[in-house]
């Protein structure tokens, strides 16, 4: 996870997010602890 969490699941995070246009793919999504992800 790009905030450094170990030991947890991680989910798939856009970069840019999908509602602005984003899409699934290898160079837009990142791998994200929950917390992280609900955060933006």
């Amino acid at each position: 996870a790009y905030c450094g969490a170990t030991g947890t699941t991680l989910q798939r995070d856009c970069v840019m997010p999908i509602s602005r246009g984003g899409r699934y793919t290898v160079d837009n999504v990142v791998p994200a602890c929950a917390a992280c992800n609900a955060s933006k």
